[in-house]
């Protein structure tokens, strides 16, 4: 009864006390308890200390919502969407932010093994596309860098093969149009 009364009286010393329950919520990863608390806290006593703690709160709560949701669409088969969930997922996030660094890698290996396959068969374009994701999501895939550039040399050679191709085919019907042109000529020649 006397807590309650001295927390009537004092908004500051129910809002102190609030900010050790946060901090105790956020130590066993409560997330969304420490955002409730932290925000009464902020309307009774609204100082930096107390918004700083709100803002940390809500990272955290965006955090783990960002891993929840990237869990949802791996296991809906949805890599890509994944992926980019779960690389918002903060450092500061002691509970899932490992974790989605490993859901990470693992993405990147799905997708650089898919990239490789594309590549032997020869569908440069479409394993490049692949290799960017895989290294975006996990930058350190062994590997995956070297494929890139090799997907990107590969492409290069084969876009100059189709230029070169391209060239000597206007050529061929070009010189196969000559005798026409030269008959045409000499129509306009015997005019004169």
């Amino acid at each position: 009864m006397l807590l309650v009364c001295l927390f009537l009286q004092y908004p500051s010393l129910k809002a102190q006390w609030m900010v050790k329950e946060v901090r105790n919520n956020l130590t066993n990863y409560q997330y969304n308890a420490a955002l409730s608390k932290i925000e009464q806290a902020y309307i009774l006593q609204p100082n930096e200390e107390i918004e700083d703690l709100l803002h940390t709160c809500q990272l955290l709560v965006q955090s783990e919502k960002d891993y929840q949701q990237g869990l949802l669409a791996y296991n809906q088969g949805k890599t890509t969407e994944a992926g980019g969930f779960l690389r918002k997922v903060s450092p500061d996030d002691k509970k899932n932010y490992g974790l989605a660094q490993a859901k990470l890698e693992e993405i990147a290996q799905i997708k650089f093994k898919e990239a490789q396959s594309l590549y032997k068969s020869k569908q440069y374009l479409e394993a490049g596309i692949l290799l960017k994701e895989s290294i975006q999501f996990y930058p350190k895939l062994k590997g995956a860098k070297m494929l890139l550039e090799q997907c990107k040399t590969a492409r290069e050679e084969l876009e100059k093969r189709v230029e070169e191709r391209s060239l000597e085919n206007a050529l061929q019907g070009m010189m196969e149009n000559l005798p026409n042109i030269w008959r045409e000529n000499e129509g306009i020649d015997d005019k004169k």
